[in-house]
Formats: structure tokens, sequence, C-alpha cells
């Protein structure tokens, strides 16, 4: 064993160098989106407008008119697509809210039905079985009572913190509009200023970074993109033909629960079963799960394409990284991960690794 440490000695450190090397990149990266969030915003809200102002600066458009045409445009169509959602959304929640009286009173039925059902069996049972039982449900009851107690208090910090949270937001946002739009009329300053001053290593690594790095980071975001639009909208239309109500909510949520790692769609599909279950809806139940089914095999079927043919790696890989990387740096890791499993695979394939890790001669 030691004839073999001290055979790939070499190779253990320049491994463990290149890891301790990217942990610090990783660390830095969310230190520097959680320090600096507007600029982060700007700089992604500049590389949306970026395109447009070019196209526009080739035509012989004033740099600072042409960036200020397509910054109102942005802003005006992001405007109208969120008063658009807004107002579906309202009469979804609206209609939710008129209907949410009735489900309880459903769900209160049904309890009291179970109830009469299970006292009606309860008698032929002996005392001391029941004296047992009672017992057993007291305990359970008080753990409910304390689990629901916790909860209160964690939605009730949730929501204390929530108009904090929206101004805070609006601030990072209504910096990031400025931030972008002086970055985009100083560009061209900026982008001499590199190639005459900055030395050819940084240059190197950020031409490097720009063709392999951002490049792949684009087109994983439309494959996530895409892969979220087929999912609410399967789940959308679904419903539709279904009749069941709040369609175009209940395929908003989707959506963004499909942005959470290893839960996904499950987190809002399995209660939404769980519920008609429960209150003995159970052809509503099916049709739900039978929904579940055709989105969850329409993404085994279409995720592995979509992410395969964009970037190269298989979704396991993805999703593993995005595991680790938030439990090391929390939600930032999500943002994190993809970044640091293109730039890896870049590595892999330009030769990087080969060159820096050094093997024994006779391995």
């Amino acid at each position: 064993m030691f004839e073999y440490y001290r055979k790939y000695a070499r190779t253990i450190f320049d491994i463990a160098v290149i890891v301790f090397t990217g942990y610090v990149l990783m660390f830095l990266a969310s230190l520097i989106f959680r320090v600096a969030k507007p600029i982060v915003y700007g700089l992604i809200l500049y590389a949306l407008i970026h395109p447009f102002v070019e196209a526009l600066a080739r035509r012989r458009v004033h740099r600072a008119v042409a960036t200020t045409v397509v910054m109102l445009g942005f802003l005006l169509i992001l405007l109208g697509l969120v008063t658009l959602g807004a107002v579906i959304l309202v009469n979804e929640l609206n209609s939710l809210a008129q209907n949410l009286p009735e489900y309880m009173r459903y769900l209160q039925r049904q309890f009291e039905q179970q109830t009469a059902h299970l006292q009606a069996r309860l008698d032929r049972v002996p005392p001391e079985a029941i004296e047992e039982v009672q017992r057993y449900l007291t305990q359970a009851v008080d753990t409910i009572n304390a689990w629901l107690k916790d909860g209160v208090f964690m939605l009730f910090n949730l929501v204390k913190g929530v108009p904090f949270r929206i101004t805070q937001w609006v601030v990072h946002w209504g910096l990031a509009v400025i931030i972008a739009f002086f970055f985009s009329l100083e560009y061209d300053r900026f982008r001499e200023a590199f190639h005459t001053r900055a030395p050819g290593t940084l240059r190197r690594a950020v031409r490097f970074l720009q063709e392999n790095v951002l490049s792949g980071l684009g087109r994983y975001v439309k494959a996530q993109f895409k892969i979220v639009s087929i999912t609410a909208m399967i789940i959308f239309v679904g419903m539709i033909l279904l009749r069941m109500p709040n369609a175009f909510f209940v395929a908003l949520l989707s959506g963004i629960a499909d942005f959470v790692p290893v839960l996904g769609i499950s987190s809002l599909f399995l209660p939404w079963i769980g519920y008609h279950l429960i209150v003995g809806d159970y052809r509503t139940a099916l049709w739900v799960t039978v929904l579940y089914a055709v989105v969850v095999v329409v993404r085994q079927i279409v995720e592995p394409r979509i992410v395969g043919e964009s970037l190269g790696v298989s979704p396991f890989t993805m999703l593993a990284a995005i595991i680790v990387s938030t439990s090391l740096f929390g939600a930032v890791g999500i943002f994190v991960a993809p970044v640091v499993v293109i730039l890896i695979k870049a590595l892999i394939e330009q030769g990087y690794f080969a060159r820096w890790i050094r093997w024994p001669e006779d391995r």
C-alpha cells in the first residue's frame, strides 16, 4: 500500500490541488453572488439585451439610443407579460378562493363519515383495546400539534419577511437595470481597455470561458426552459381536457416547482393526489395520477435528449452536481453547479486535465 501511495503521490497531489482550486472558485462565486447581487443581475440583463443593441449598432444607430430603445422595449415586454400573468393568476386565485370553502366542507363531511364508521367498529372492540388505542391517539395528536405549532411559527417568520424580500428584490433589479444600461453604454470602452491592457493569460482565460463555458451555460438555460415549458404545457392542456379548475395557476406552480432539485413537480402532485384520496374523490385522484405519470414519462424521454444535445452531459451528472453544490453553498449552488460541470467538461475536452495531472510513466 505504501508503494502504491509513493507511486501516485504526485498524481494525488495534482488532483487535490485542482479540487481545492475548484472549491475556492465555487466559494468565491457564491460569495460574490451574495454580496453583489445587483451586479450579477445587471450582467445577466446585459447579456439578454446585448445582441439586440449590437444589431441596432450595426445599423449605425448611436449606442446610447440603441441601448435606451432596447432597454425600454425589454422592460415594456416584461411588464406586459407580468401584467398578463398577474391578471390570469388573480382570476385563478379568485376562483380557488370561492371554491375553497366547499373543499373544506367536503373534507369535513368525509372526516365525519369516516369517524362515524370507525366509531361503529369500535363499539365491538373490548374496552381495554380502546383505552390503548386512545392512549396512542393522544400521543399522535400531541405530536401533530407540536408539528403544527412549529409549522405555523415557520410560516409566520416566512410571511413576516416577505415585504422585506419583495422590497429587496425590487431594489436589486432596479439597480440591475441601471448597471446593465451603463455597462452597455461603456461596452466598447471596456472591451478596448481589456484587449489592450489585460495580461495575455487573462485574455486567453476569458476567451476560453466565453467560447466554452458561457456558450454552454446559455445552451443549458435554454434546455431547462424548454423542459419546464413542456411540463407546464402538458399540465395546462391536460387540466383543460379534464375540465379541472385553476389550470393556469397549477401549470405555473408546476413550472416553478420543476426548478426545485430532486423533488420537482412531485412536491406539488403528491400532496394533490393525497388530498383527493383522503376526501374520497378517487376519480379525480386517478386522473391526477395519470396526468402526473404522463408528465414524468415525457420528461424521462425528452430531458436526456434536450440536455444531451445541448451540453453532452447526462441529467444524472448535472443533478448530482447540483445536490453536492447546494449542500456546500446553499441555494446559490443551484446556479454554480451547472457552470462548474460545463467548465470541467470543457477542460477535459481541451486536454487541460491531461496536462495538469502528472501520471506515473509505468501506470
